[in-house]
């Protein structure tokens, strides 16, 4: 038991930056400016402070958007917005069945011409040998 830690309280805690904190090797990613410490957090969150540290997504003009559903507004609409949802539903899981359709037909045609490719190469090679 001698090898044992013994427990330490928040009041003797002491911080040592060499084991306590990740350090950054190399150039900053931040920007100037735009980056909050730790402390800069932790102070403004207990002061209540929102702080603005969300970035705005942009998704590419193929993807689909991801987003879920308000079950809560499904269960308060009436049948006909239920049935609308339903509708839109099944054509986006069509759509995406024709996206995966196609694009496992697009990988299995890739494939094939690999496939006739290698097996060009490897008769070129046997050709070479005679």
């Amino acid at each position: 038991m001698k090898n044992a830690k013994k427990h330490i309280s928040a009041s003797q805690f002491s911080f040592d930056k060499k084991n306590h904190a990740e350090q950054c090797k190399g150039a900053s990613k931040t920007i100037a400016g735009e980056a909050y410490t730790i402390p800069e957090l932790y102070a403004k969150y207990a002061k209540g402070i929102a702080v603005p540290i969300e970035r705005k997504v942009y998704w590419s003009e193929e993807e689909e958007d991801f987003d879920a559903i308000d079950i809560e507004s499904v269960m308060r609409s009436d049948m006909a917005e239920r049935e609308m949802l339903l509708e839109e539903v099944v054509d986006r899981a069509e759509k995406y069945k024709l996206a995966l359709e196609r694009q496992r037909k697009e990988k299995a045609e890739a494939e094939e011409a690999e496939a006739k490719k290698s097996g060009e190469k490897s008769g070129e090679k046997k050709g070479d040998e005679k």
